[in-house]
């Protein structure tokens, strides 16, 4: 049962007992080698979801990139440069995502291996993952369920952070610091040590904001001029990763991410004021050890995940303090059978534990999940392998129920020396949160998951010519997601929302992206990338009989998303401008109501120099967003800033150690 009541700590004390158990069976000491032949030193190799993606569309950020949105949040730097639609609810506020006509509780965040989304809500707050957090980020568009479990339907995003071990001792040093309009400050700084045999990484992060910006009220008589309040916003954290190698085969990975938030919450175009605040601490701490040897590798995982809010708000009454905490294991094998076939296959445990005002005072929302996942990889994987594909499965039990089995299969295949064809098909699901299933009143315990069968198929082509470089890319897809779970008023008492799994909606569309580089020179390099993406996303079955919602479009999804970029960097100095562009989003379930479309104008100049008598380079920056001043909202009622300027300065050292 769901409710089923359990001791965690002893369910914990068994799990950890025997992961240890296997864990020794499986990882010999290093003591246990063979003395009478060399064998060379295995490397290991990267998460599953980095191997596994064959067939899918996925696309990774430069660490240029990275440096340049050091300060920003993950939605600011998705919002810029991909194809998927932010919802933002203004600067500070909440940020969440919608990948390919999927809803926000739809998109896996995966941080080192661990799935990050919330147990409470299922949706992930992109304004609280600062972009320098981390040292990579790759999106892969697309349903994964079969990896990651639980939520992965419109597509995944992966953080991850990394010490690379090298032969020569060498330390990293990065400060940047910049502000900006409406009081904003941004701190940014890290220090990391890399050597042969252990390597290690800390960063500190502060971003502050008064956010007191001008708009136009255009829910007001002759849309005035007003000025924001209660907006201010506070956040910082503390990032720690470290590993290194225990012997020629085993090597130990270590993380902890600690991030507190403090925001106003500002009124709406609609409210006269507010004096709503809201408080979020996290603490995340992961470790992974691997031991690799011939063909062989395995990996245990083990990650402990804290999530606690506190919303107030004074003029309602309301007080609210909200508690997660989920502790994953994970025991993982593969074996290289060949150069060109490869098998994977592990299992998992995770308990998950909640508490919050809103749910019953006899409720104990709790969940112990089980899954086994096996995956095998066909094909040699190098950008010229003329056929390659993968495929995986998982099964999953949550608290004594088995929800559906996922899968996916994915192909690639080089149909020309610059042209390749690659195809995807997945089934995947969504399990209920625990605030459909207890939230009171309104709670549903008989709710199913929702699935999905996801399909998409593109081609890529790239092609080089001297100092000419074009890359393009095309790919259409269709998702299909049943059960849909949404809140309607109850039968019974109207007053009353509850989650139903009330509908059916089919996502379809087309992404087209080209970029095109030039580099006359040796320091001059000229860039052009545009994006467009048009997707549709309609309800093909709704609650009840004569729903207007039938074969409409969902709220908030635009049919129609693009962007340009123009960038060039000539010696010391670099200059970039992007165009965005959002369609209109309607705001009714008929589609009567609507979000005009908007453009938005971005820029930004630097200039790089090296520092005299230090290995030290210094970037100083400054940035202009929504260049021409537009009126726009993104979610209704909810007021945007106009134009504003940000200027900075980055300092960089890397300093190679030379042993005495």
């Amino acid at each position: 049962m769901l409710n089923e009541k359990y001791t965690c700590g002893s369910f914990q004390l068994r799990l950890l007992l025997t992961l240890l158990s296997v864990a020794c069976a499986v990882f010999p000491t290093s003591a246990q080698t063979d003395s009478s032949k060399h064998i060379p030193e295995v490397t290991i190799t990267a998460v599953r979801g980095e191997q596994l993606q064959t067939g899918a569309k996925v696309q990774q950020f430069t660490p240029a990139q990275l440096r340049v949105f050091a300060t920003a949040n993950l939605g600011e730097l998705l919002s810029a440069n991909t194809p998927v639609f932010i919802k933002s609810y203004g600067p500070g506020s909440l940020s969440s995502i919608s990948f390919r006509g999927t809803g926000a509780s739809h998109t896996a965040i995966v941080w080192n291996g661990f799935n990050l989304q919330s147990s409470m809500n299922g949706q992930t707050d992109l304004s609280m993952f600062p972009v320098g957090a981390f040292d990579e980020v790759r999106l892969q568009y697309g349903g994964n369920s079969a990896l990651y479990g639980s939520g992965a339907i419109g597509g995944s995003i992966y953080l991850r952070n990394t010490a690379a071990l090298v032969d020569s001792p060498q330390m990293h040093v990065a400060l940047q610091a910049s502000s900006g309009s409406f009081g904003t400050q941004q701190y940014f700084g890290s220090y990391g040590y890399s050597g042969k045999k252990f390597s290690a990484q800390v960063k500190y992060y502060r971003n502050s904001s008064d956010n007191n910006y001008t708009f136009t009220n255009t829910s007001a008589f002759q849309s005035p001029e007003v000025k924001q309040t209660h907006a201010a916003f506070t956040q910082q954290g503390v990032v720690l990763n470290g590993g290194g190698s225990i012997s020629k085969f085993t090597r130990i990975n270590a993380y902890y991410w600690w991030h507190n938030n403090q925001r106003d919450l500002p009124p709406t175009m609609l409210q006269s004021t507010s004096l709503a605040t809201q408080a979020d601490e996290s603490h995340r701490a992961a470790v992974d050890f691997t031991y690799a040897r011939n063909k062989w590798q395995s990996i245990l995982r083990s990650g402990f995940f804290l999530e606690q809010l506190r919303y107030s708000d004074p003029i309602a009454g309301i007080d609210s303090k909200n508690r997660a905490v989920n502790w994953v294991n994970e025991l993982e094998f593969s074996y290289t059978i060949s150069s060109i076939l490869k098998m994977i296959s592990g299992v998992n445990f995770t308990s998950i534990n909640a508490s919050s005002p809103g749910y019953s005072s006899t409720a104990s929302p709790s969940q112990n999940r089980t899954a086994i996942f096996a995956a095998a990889r066909w094909g040699k994987q190098t950008a010229a392998s003329r056929f390659k594909s993968d495929m995986s499965v998982r099964a999953e039990n949550i608290s004594g129920v088995w929800v559906p089995v996922t899968f996916s299969f994915g192909t690639q295949i080089r149909v020309a020396n610059n042209l390749h064809f690659h195809t995807l098909v997945s089934r995947n699901y969504r399990y209920p949160t625990f605030n459909d299933l207890y939230w009171q009143p309104g709670g549903n315990l008989q709710l199913k998951p929702e699935y999905s069968f996801n399909a998409e198929s593109g081609l890529n082509y790239v092609y080089t010519l001297s100092k000419h470089h074009f890359k393009a890319n095309v790919t259409v897809f269709s998702h299909w997601v049943d059960n849909w779970i949404i809140w309607l008023p109850d039968s019974v008492n109207p007053n009353v929302w509850t989650p139903n799994n009330a509908a059916k909606v089919w996502s379809r569309g087309v992404e087209y992206s080209l970029g095109y580089t030039w580099q006359p020179k040796l320091n001059t390099t000229v860039s052009i990338n545009a994006l467009y993406t048009w997707q549709q996303a309609t309800h093909e079955k709704v609650a009840f009989a004569g729903d207007a919602a039938l074969h409409r479009q969902l709220i908030y999804m635009p049919r129609q998303m693009g962007s340009l970029q123009l960038s060039v960097h000539h010696k010391k100095c670099q200059f970039s401008f992007q165009q965005v562009y959002n369609g209109l989003r309607f705001t009714s379930s008929d589609n009567y109501n609507y979000l005009p479309a908007f453009w938005l104008s971005s820029a930004q100049m630097s200039y790089t120099f090296q520092l005299k008598k230090y290995p030290a380079s210094a970037r100083a920056f400054v940035s202009a967003k929504n260049i021409w001043n537009e009126n726009y909202q993104v979610m209704q009622w909810r007021a945007m800033p106009g134009r504003y300027i940000e200027a900075g300065l980055r300092l960089e050292l890397l300093h190679k150690i030379k042993h005495q």
